[in-house]
């Protein structure tokens, strides 16, 4: 099994746990917060996602498609799904009256630069032609993701965990 076809895998795991966390994160402080707004965001991301995923591969491979064009949809739709969901996190923080925390500005954060990263792998598919591009797209996008849940993760723990200790 390939590196990429492992980071799949593990990835069609991402929309359950960042459903875990909005329930654990609710169920924890008793409220919405910053944290639960984005992971409930980032779960419906990645089961969007998911879902397009798939048919989207498939394209790429599809030799009858032009290789600028199938190396240029995939770069639109993932740097425009990356943008859409910064901009969904803050404008659910605005709509619900949520304080912006660090969670929100690494969280978005992130996304711009995985959208760097994609138009990297773009211009290093049509212009520069370096092996190591390819990598750190191919590691970078990955790492970006799993990242993101563990951080979260991370911050839902430290939520509840403050909770239990008043508590104890």
């Amino acid at each position: 099994m390939s590196w990429n076809e492992a980071a799949l895998s593990i990835a069609k795991s991402l929309p359950y746990l960042y459903t875990l966390l909005f329930v654990f994160s609710v169920g924890t402080t008793k409220h919405l917060s910053s944290v639960s707004i984005i992971v409930v965001i980032l779960a419906l991301a990645e089961f969007f996602s998911a879902t397009l995923n798939t048919p989207l591969i498939r394209f790429i491979y599809d030799q009858d498609v032009e290789f600028v064009l199938r190396v240029g949809f995939w770069v639109i739709l993932w740097s425009i799904f990356s943008f859409l969901v910064v901009l969904i996190l803050q404008k659910c923080h605005e709509w619900t009256n949520t304080s912006k925390g660090k969670e929100l500005r690494i969280v978005q954060g992130a996304y711009v630069i995985s959208i760097v990263l994609h138009l990297l792998m773009f211009l290093n598919q049509m212009l520069i032609h370096m092996s190591i591009l390819d990598r750190v797209y191919n590691f970078g996008i990955p790492f970006i993701n799993f990242s993101i849940a563990g951080y979260l993760l991370l911050q839902v723990l430290s939520q509840g965990g403050l909770k239990w200790r008043q508590h104890a």
